[in-house]
């Protein structure tokens, strides 16, 4: 079985999950926008918060709805819209009922969306969480035992990682601590080279990467015979649906 045949068996059809943040207004509530986030219809989320029938037909009308979803892949909700809103001077009411307009709110959520208002002022110096560490340590321990246990192979390693985990960031530290100089990384989401992208260049910069998007599968066979060459040199481990070859 090929490194490509294995890749298909961890990537599965995506969901018809639409994580989307929007918002509506009242005519009860004037001048304030209610903030919710939903991974189904927007419609029928409002109208779910609306289950009677009232005379004169519903009160509300929903003026902002746009995807939860980062350029890199990831995803937001509404708490980190709230967030930026209040960071803004938007006076939050109650839950999740904001004085603000519909441009403020547009204004902060492409803040959020493009990371505008966090980018200038973050900090790379930061250390690695708990689960972090732990993830890291005990790949590069089986690494180190599988180079003398399975000489000429390239061993793997996969991590559990839910959303959140910070695998982009965890696996930049374990190419740190393992002294790799070639990192591979392929993944069904091609926003997620933004990602990876951005972290080399905050973390650390490895001299001989070249950060690309393109199809799982490269078309040209000399693309994938050089791929295929170089994942026998060192070892490899999977994130997720992510696979990331390192050596």
């Amino acid at each position: 079985m090929t490194v490509f045949d294995q890749l298909d068996l961890f990537v599965k059809e995506k969901t018809a999950a639409d994580p989307t943040v929007y918002a509506y207004s009242d005519s009860h509530y004037p001048g304030m926008l209610k903030v919710g986030y939903t991974a189904g219809d927007v419609k029928k989320r409002v109208a779910q918060q609306y289950p009677t029938k009232r005379p004169g037909g519903v009160p509300y009308q929903i003026v902002f709805q746009e995807s939860a979803m980062y350029e890199d892949g990831g995803v937001f909700t509404d708490h980190d819209l709230h967030r930026v809103l209040r960071k803004r001077g938007a006076t939050h009411v109650d839950g999740e009922w904001f004085k603000c307009g519909t441009e403020e709110l547009k204004a902060a959520y492409l803040a959020l969306k493009y990371k505008q208002d966090n980018e200038e002022n973050r900090d790379w110096n930061f250390k690695m969480r708990p689960e972090q560490v732990e993830a890291v340590e005990k790949t590069a321990l089986y690494f180190s035992s599988a180079r003398e246990d399975m000489p000429g192979q390239a061993p793997k390693f996969l991590w559990n990682a839910k959303m959140r985990f910070g695998k982009t960031f965890a696996a930049y530290q374990l190419a740190r601590k393992m002294g790799f100089t070639r990192v591979l990384v392929m993944t069904f989401k091609p926003a997620v080279e933004s990602a990876w992208a951005e972290t080399s260049g905050g973390i650390w910069t490895l001299p001989d990467v070249s950060l690309s998007a393109g199809p799982r599968v490269p078309k040209s066979p000399k693309l994938m015979n050089n791929t295929r060459e170089q994942t026998k040199a060192g070892p490899s481990f999977a994130l997720e649906v992510l696979w990331i070859f390192l050596g």
